[in-house]
């Protein structure tokens, strides 16, 4: 790629950005370790300067008519100061207060910036700062106040000789993981959140490298974020490499490894603190299957599995602890694609105790699974088989099936169906059906499923509509009943939701949900409504309303042995109340420049987007469906942001351009698990806006 010149008024403006460019070079100390130990070198170029005509203004098409033409209100809002190198900053000031168990408020400062430079890639900081009062009687020892922070400092994509590039992150973040750990198959190796440093270099797909140190901590907090310090350090190192191996037609081989060490660990109830050392490897090979005749489709993503496609990964995870001695993991995955199925089976044994750092990795659990699906333009059906036994002994023996099917009889109506077996103890099974229909008023979805097991038989009905409304307005509602009747009681519980958004007026806009079941005793609620206004270009001011009373009713759900291993339980949310007042300042400025050796554009935009359940699983959010708290969303396999309490999350400022996007399934509740299993690629706009929801469905 040949180096474009920057725009400047003046040789004093030059000089202003070469003395900034060689501060951020003096900051830039990561890469001068790596340096002085022979394995790489930061790119020596420096900016030039030169005159150039002013970047001239967008056309705007507009109506002709007589007399003078005015601007619009709006169309004043999007002029932008292309001057300079693009750059952005916005600020929050947050005011809660919450009532429920305990009443408290909260105050916070939330700080979002980038600056994207010509020679050391794009630079951001991110801080939350937070204080907050508990009311407690005097009895209890009064009001206590707490404060509460979580910052980080993010180098993407600085340019390095030979090709590679780096990135650095200093503050709340969490380990780097090589490519390769996330895995083709269900079992992935996680991430540790630690506050401290993180680097990683990347020379395209062929080589990672990556090294991390921090002290150990969690993210907190539904409506003001904030990184809680626990007891304990992490150092975490590893990398993969493309081999120079070829095995059969079209084929790559690649190797990969990763060590962490945690010590002083707080263990409840152990005699001393927990110091654990894991190793993970891999070897992951992919090309033609022998039993095909050739590869089909094209070739220009190797990530894709293309027909006569084989892909298969080998893992080995070694850990060792002085509470518990040694423990092994092994597991193999294997996926592969023919002309009208497509395949994943894997092979796993898990040692008890066995651990990645602070986090247990599906202890005591060995067994085998095989997925497989097939669709045409008509209809899809795809199974799942799955057998589990303890390691031990100790545990019981499990199998698992299910068998799932929609049919289009027209572009109007769909019909679907999901059988699930379980045997563990007895046998457990379900039956889901539903119906999905589009008409003038909208989408319907009609809904029926039917659950036994040894000690409890439930059924449920439902209905969702997502209404045909007017231009820029979402409606949507749901109701359902169901019926449980266990040994002793039974019981009839009916669920209902509101979802709507609307912008009535051209600066406003308005979003609402609400959802609730009552019937023998139980009684939710749940309440959510904000508004935003903008005030002027810079300026807006957005009010949010949230009120949860009770807990919300979950639905009897059939899962594997594995899906229960690998995923953590449902955390509930508390009884609450809270209303948040958020007074925002955001400006983005600068002209789209291209880092040497990058491409043309690549300023900075925005992703944001809702973690749900979608019970009904049509990908989509209902009514009735709620957002999942709590959840960790991974930008790029190593930026991390949390869902509020109604499931939203958001990343403010992303450099333009493609980027991975996965739910860390770790924190999703059971029985839930992310309809993408893998990374998901999307493409941020420049000063733009991406959106993503992640349904959570049932094993299926």
């Amino acid at each position: 790629m040949s180096r474009r010149k920057l725009s400047s008024a003046s040789t004093d403006e030059a000089q202003r950005r070469s003395r900034l460019a060689n501060v951020l070079a003096t900051a830039a100390c990561v890469p001068c370790v790596i340096c002085a130990i022979g394995l790489i070198s930061p790119a020596s170029a420096q900016p030039s300067s030169g005159a150039s005509a002013p970047v001239p203004a967008p056309y705007v098409d507009r109506i002709l008519e007589t007399g003078a033409q005015q601007e619009s209100q709006s169309e004043q809002d999007q002029a932008e100061n292309l001057e300079g190198w693009s750059r952005g900053l916005r600020l929050d000031l947050l005011q809660t207060t919450q009532r429920g168990s305990s009443d408290s408020s909260a105050r916070g400062l939330s700080l979002q910036s980038f600056l994207d430079t010509p020679n050391y890639g794009a630079l951001s900081i991110s801080a939350d700062l937070n204080s907050s009062t508990v009311d407690r009687p005097a009895s209890s020892g009064g009001p206590t106040t707490s404060k509460g922070s979580t910052w980080h400092i993010d180098q993407w994509g600085m340019q390095l000789d030979g090709g590679w590039r780096a990135n650095h992150s200093l503050g709340d973040i969490s380990t780097v993981m090589p490519t390769l750990a996330r895995g083709i198959g269900r079992v992935f190796v996680p991430t540790s959140p630690i506050s401290g440093v993180a680097g990683q270099w990347v020379l395209g797909k062929a080589a990672e490298l990556n090294l991390a140190y921090g002290g150990v901590g969690l993210f907190s907090g539904l409506n003001i974020n904030r990184f809680d310090p626990s007891t304990g350090k992490i150092a975490s190192g590893g990398g993969q490499f493309q081999l120079p191996v070829s095995i059969g037609s079209a084929s790559r081989t690649d190797a990969g490894f990763q060590l962490i060490d945690a010590s002083d660990l707080a263990q409840a109830g152990a005699p001393e603190a927990l110091r654990t050392r894991s190793s993970w490897s891999t070897l992951a090979w992919q090309g033609q299957a022998p039993w095909a005749a050739g590869l089909g489709g094209s070739g220009a993503d190797p990530t894709q599995l293309r027909t006569g496609g084989l892909r298969l990964q080998g893992n080995w995870l070694h850990s060792t602890d002085n509470l518990n001695g040694a423990a092994d993991g092994i597991w193999l995955d294997g996926a592969w694609r023919s002309d009208a199925l497509r395949h994943a089976a894997g092979v796993f044994r898990f040692d008890p105790n066995l651990r990645w750092g602070p986090a247990m990795v599906a202890p005591d659990l060995q067994g085998a699974y095989w997925r497989a699906e097939t669709s045409s333009r008509q209809w899809d059906l795809g199974w799942d088989l799955e057998t589990d036994r303890s390691v031990s002994g100790t545990g019981l023996r499990s199998n698992f099936g299910n068998l799932n099917g929609r049919y289009r009889i027209d572009t109007r109506n769909t019909l679907g169906a999901t059988l699930t077996l379980r045997q563990q103890d007895g046998t457990a099974r379900s039956l889901e059906l539903n119906w999905d229909r589009y008409s003038a008023l909208g989408q319907t979805q009609l809904r029926s499923v039917i659950v036994r097991s040894p000690r409890l038989r439930t059924n449920f009905v439902g209905i969702d509509q997502a209404w045909a409304a007017l231009p820029a307005v979402t409606l949507a509602t749901s109701l359902g009943v169901a019926r449980d009747r266990g040994e002793f009681a039974s019981s009839s519980i009916i669920t209902w939701g509101i979802l709507s958004g609307f912008s009535p007026f051209d600066r406003m806009t308005f979003d609402a949900s609400l959802r609730g079941a009552r019937g023998n005793g139980t009684e939710f609620s749940n309440f959510a409504v904000g508004a935003v206004w903008r005030l002027q270009r810079n300026w807006s001011l957005s009010l949010r309303y949230y009120e949860a009373r009770g807990q919300d009713p979950q639905l009897t759900q059939v899962v594997s042995a594995l899906t229960s291993a690998l995923q953590s339980p449902f955390a509930p949310v508390p009884t609450a109340r809270s209303l948040q007042l958020v007074l925002r300042f955001e400006e983005r400025a600068g002209s789209m420049m291209a880092p040497l050796g990058g491409t043309a554009g690549s300023g900075a935009g925005s992703l944001e987007g809702v973690v749900f359940i979608d019970k009904n699983e049509n990908g989509k959010r209902d009514a009735s469906e709620a957002g999942v708290p709590n959840v960790t969303v991974v930008l790029d396999g190593r930026f991390v942001a949390r869902t509020d309490a109604q499931g939203r999350y958001e990343f403010p400022f992303v450099l333009a351009g493609d980027h991975q996007l996965q739910v860390q399934s770790d924190n999703v509740p059971l029985p839930w698990t992310p309809v993408e299993r893998e990374a998901l690629k999307l493409n941020v706009p420049i000063r733009g806006r991406a959106s993503h929801d992640f349904a959570l469905q049932s094993e299926r």
